[in-house]
């Protein structure tokens, strides 16, 4: 499978900006395009199933707190061109027990 190509709309700008005050056309935003390669995507994503397997063994428990860690790293790892906003991501806990 290739890469498919789809059309973004940034949402953080207006799509359509102009000044009532002096009765200036309408200014179009220009889309953002987008190329999402199916393969990387399947292949980064075995990759961070790989992960949550080796962490759930290593760090036993947890379970539950590895899958919610894995869910919110996932669009960041898989996608990250689709991200407006970095993911930011807390870990606290008591030490020594594996936030590194």
């Amino acid at each position: 499978m290739g890469a498919r190509r789809i059309p973004v709309r940034n949402v953080n700008a207006d799509p359509v900006v102009s000044d009532a005050m002096t009765d200036a056309p309408p200014v179009e935003v220009a889309s953002t395009e987008i190329v999402i390669d199916k393969a990387r995507i399947s292949e980064r994503n075995k990759k961070l199933e790989q992960a949550r397997a080796e962490l759930k063994e290593k760090f036993v428990g947890i379970d539950a707190v590895v899958d919610e860690l894995i869910d919110a790293i996932r669009i960041w790892f898989l996608m990250p061109e689709v991200l407006s906003r970095p993911v930011i991501i807390n870990l606290w806990g008591m030490t020594g027990v594996g936030k590194t």
